[in-house]
């Protein structure tokens, strides 16, 4: 894609756009004025070496980062079903020694309960009144334990149930944390342009500007938004709408691999100074991206003002 063709896209047949706004921010008039000058700056190679070089840098960085992040939620994953193993064997165990002493007990007191009522009926047979008073209280004593070990099996039954749901419940949750899609890759370049341009996000206008762009050059230019022709454009177009927000060089962007067409500011008019009337000059660039963004002339002059 050649300069020409590109510089051809924005301002060709607009003519530069005079705005007169009022104190309330509503338009008095809309006048055409003459283009600003291009000028036009170079980079040397010892700069695009040091830009390159950084941008490498971070990337790197960048991508140590996501790597980074994999690693600890894999690690995650591994420590949760490692402790679930565990829990697990523990409640076995444990079940199963509990089982076997609620069985061994069971079995102790039905034997205990066949012998007292053998007891009972010899007594009863021999009128011995006393050995049938002791063995019916020892009796009771021992009825009174088979229901309270039956309590407690039916408690321990409920528990049993209760550890195993809590298990499905965990097992879903590794299983979920182990198939969710993996999150989206964070394209390196864009956050360094977004780092670089510390106005993103930050200046309505300018923000909005740059998602136009980006609409503009991927769907109907055939951009692709990774590669470093898109992000040249980007600069170009959006140092063309806005010259003025890259006068200070904390906001300046210099494009590595190409030369970087910066739009002069226009001079506001010396002629009006009252304070009830402003006058904004609008460059064919800016009055272009106004109309592609479907914004009024006097609602893009109002933040070319600020």
């Amino acid at each position: 894609m050649s300069n020409e063709e590109l510089q051809f896209k924005i301002g060709e047949d607009e003519q530069p756009a005079v705005v007169n706004l009022n104190d309330d921010g509503t338009a008095e008039s809309i006048e055409r004025a003459q283009p600003s000058v291009v000028q036009t700056q170079q980079t040397t190679g010892e700069d695009l070496d040091q830009y390159s070089e950084k941008v490498q840098k971070r990337i790197d960085k960048l991508t140590a980062r996501l790597r980074e992040t994999e690693r600890r939620e894999q690690e995650a994953i591994r420590v949760a079903q490692e402790m679930q193993s565990r829990m697990h064997e523990v409640q076995q165990r444990y079940v199963q020694a509990d089982g076997q002493r609620m069985g061994e007990a069971k079995g102790r007191i039905d034997t205990q309960i066949v012998a007292l009522k053998q007891i009972v009926k010899k007594a009863r047979e021999e009128n011995d009144i006393d050995t049938e008073t002791e063995a019916q209280e020892r009796l009771t004593q021992i009825l009174v334990e088979q229901r309270r070990l039956q309590e407690e099996a039916v408690y321990r039954e409920a528990q049993e149930q209760q550890r195993a749901a809590q298990a499905q419940q965990q097992q879903a949750y590794v299983q979920q944390m182990q198939q969710r899609p993996a999150p989206p890759q964070v394209d390196p370049r864009a956050e360094e342009w977004a780092e670089k341009n510390e106005w993103f996000g930050r200046d309505v206008a300018m923000t909005a500007a740059v998602r136009g762009i980006h609409i503009q050059l991927v769907s109907q230019e055939g951009f692709d938004p990774r590669g470093d022709e898109y992000y040249e454009e980007l600069d170009r177009r959006i140092k063309e709408a806005f010259p003025h927000k890259f006068q200070s060089a904390n906001m300046s962007y210099r494009s590595a691999n190409r030369p970087v067409q910066t739009v002069a500011p226009a001079s506001r008019s010396s002629g009006i100074n009252n304070a009830a009337r402003r006058t904004v000059r609008l460059t064919p660039s800016q009055v272009a991206i106004a109309k592609k963004l479907n914004v009024p002339l006097e609602e893009y002059a109002k933040y070319v003002k600020e």
